[in-house]
């Protein structure tokens, strides 16, 4: 894991610091939660540039149920949470709820679902960065085969996605590191 952490807070301020955005695919549970708790580490640190990190609205009404439920999570967060110090899932001015609109011209970290880009905001954003080649977009989860993010993860610089083409002139990399699975 930290070797996944410094080089995502590598692309990340690479990418920031040109000027681009960065989309983060992710399932809305778990690792979208992992995520946020390692970009305010990263923000807090000052391991990437002070950018917004733009997390879409359904991964940040999931992260409400981890709060509901701290008894579940690691003593550091438990405490956190009952000590009333206010929510560690994006609780920095940094962070803001958005859906899907339009990004802006200032730099911002995306994390949005679904993480093997077959629909929903993640691809929406997909189109709006993929034609900078100062954007970036990272895969961090599995990415079964015959999905739009297997193929990108293959090589492939042109996907089709609910009958529309989109060509990636954007960066793309893939990060093993984050996934909640086993490998069993």
């Amino acid at each position: 894991p930290e070797e996944a952490e410094a080089a995502l807070a590598h692309l990340i301020s690479s990418t920031v610091s040109a000027g681009g955005h960065v989309l983060l695919p992710v399932p809305t549970g778990g690792i979208s939660q992992g995520l946020i708790l390692v970009l305010g580490r990263f923000l807090k640190e000052g391991k990437i540039p002070p950018a917004k990190v733009l997390v879409e609205k359904i991964v940040s009404e999931a992260s409400s149920v981890y709060e509901a439920y701290p008894e579940f999570l690691s003593r550091g967060l438990r405490e956190q949470i009952l000590s009333s110090e206010g929510t560690p899932f994006g609780s920095s001015d940094r962070f803001m709820t958005v859906t899907a609109d339009a990004l802006g011209s200032e730099p911002s970290i995306i994390l949005a679902p679904s993480s093997m880009l077959i629909g929903g905001p993640s691809v929406r954003y997909l189109e709006q960065i993929a034609g900078n080649q100062n954007n970036r977009l990272v895969l961090l989860s599995y990415q079964a085969p015959e999905t739009p993010g297997r193929a990108i993860q293959d090589g492939s610089r042109r996907i089709t996605v609910n009958g529309r083409e989109i060509e990636l002139v954007c960066r793309v990399d893939k990060l093993d590191g984050f996934a909640s699975h086993s490998n069993y």
